[in-house]
């Protein structure tokens, strides 16, 4: 994640770090060169991340999942039950 995000999620924990259009949320490194990624979907909340930091990601991938802030407990709850049926 970018600095400023990842601060807040070390701080507030993932669920609780709200991010904006245009808001710097990662920063790619490919080569020795950083480049920013910026958010472009809706207002929201970060609720699951879908990498781990050095992992290598594929073009159109999805990086990490974010909701509104009211649809967060219906979202944690289908992230649950589908774990659960998954096990």
């Amino acid at each position: 994640f970018a600095m400023d995000v990842q601060s807040r999620i070390d701080q507030k924990g993932l669920r609780s770090v709200f991010i904006n259009p245009g808001d710097e949320v990662i920063t790619m490194s490919l080569m020795k060169r950083d480049t920013p990624v910026y958010y472009a979907g809706d207002p929201g909340i970060i609720h699951s991340v879908y990498f781990k930091p050095g992992d290598s990601v594929n073009h159109g991938e999805p990086l990490f999942g974010v909701c509104a802030e009211d649809k967060l407990p219906l979202i944690q709850k289908i992230i649950t039950r589908v774990k659960a049926e998954w096990e």
